[in-house]
């Protein structure tokens, strides 16, 4: 399904009742699932995985309300090819919602669910610009560019950068009474280097860092992976996946010959592991599997802060 189906179909109310949304722009998934909440007058429940909600789905409840159940980075389901027929038909008078950040476009779950999964691409510098002289009318065309860069072109990302500069206005105003405009305030912050700028993909180097067990480079990507705006859920989704074939592998002894027969890896996943193997015992690398595990759903539940949940994560593993 297009983008552009998604929104036809929220304003003829005629919302499918199975729906996949994923891709870079996580901020207009949220916007959609809002809309769609909105537009069925639903309650939103949020659920760690499709089990649970096809569970509570069946349930006899007294509540009447139309239920929303949003589902995020349920990675098990990507494999549970039997289920993904019944899941999809078992949604009527409710629906259900799933959540990815990527997803393999190759992959027998894509192909399968075409019908259902939307792809929310990083938005175009047209669009962008237009949510941004929305938020910001008065901001030159030269700092709406250079904000669009900054953000590589996340709007989510750009929503933060819009509120420093609110802020920085609203603080100006009320502590000195000088009234800034929008391109003041985006000069002054943009001077003192308080923009988000990118800094580049180092997300696995993450990772590869904390499966190998080298704490000192995975502090200094923690870091940078805070400062880029890394989710703590889809790193912990990484490295739970990383830590279990770790387990496979280890699990081999010292003979690693037909590493890929016995295990069921991959060759890419066999090579990965050799490279980071030997930062854990099997005990270790079993109680990473769980704090993985548990920060994910702590996430999901609202028990973990999402804005400590990476540096709590990262640092619990390498303990």
């Amino acid at each position: 399904m297009e983008l552009v189906d998604l929104m036809k179909s929220i304003s003829c109310n005629s919302i499918p009742h199975f729906l996949i949304l994923y891709g870079e722009e996580q901020k207009i998934i949220d916007i959609y699932i809002q809309n769609i909440i909105q537009s069925v007058d639903g309650k939103r429940v949020v659920v760690d995985n499709v089990s649970q909600a096809i569970k509570d789905n069946g349930k006899k409840s007294l509540d009447k309300s139309i239920k929303v159940y949003v589902v995020t980075e349920d990675t098990a389901f990507l494999t549970k090819d039997e289920s993904w027929e019944t899941v999809r038909k078992s949604m009527h008078k409710n629906y259900l919602i799933l959540r990815y950040h990527a997803l393999d476009k190759r992959s027998a779950f894509v192909k399968k669910n075409q019908q259902n999964i939307v792809e929310f691409s990083h938005l175009s510098d047209e669009v962008l610009q237009q949510y941004i002289y929305r938020d910001l009318p008065d901001l030159r065309d030269e700092n709406v560019s250079k904000l669009i860069s900054y953000c590589n072109n996340d709007y989510g990302r750009i929503l933060m950068e819009i509120d420093k500069i609110w802020q920085s206005q609203s603080s100006r105003l009320s502590n000195f009474n000088i009234n800034l405009d929008s391109n003041d305030c985006f000069d002054e912050l943009d001077k003192q280097g308080l923009f988000h700028k990118e800094i580049g993909d180092i997300t696995f180097e993450l990772t590869d860092a904390v499966l190998g067990g080298y704490p000192e480079k995975a502090i200094q990507k923690l870091d940078e992976a805070k400062r880029k705006g890394e989710p703590a859920m889809m790193i912990a989704s990484i490295l739970y996946n990383g830590f279990r074939n770790l387990l496979a592998y280890q699990g081999l002894g010292s003979n690693k010959q037909g590493a890929v027969e016995r295990t069921g890896l991959s060759k890419g996943d066999i090579w990965r592991c050799s490279k980071n193997v030997g930062g854990y015992s099997i005990e270790e690398v079993k109680r990473n599997m769980l704090i993985c595990q548990n920060i994910e759903s702590g996430i999901k539940t609202g028990q973990v802060d999402e804005d400590i949940a990476l540096e709590y994560l990262v640092l619990s593993c390498l303990k």
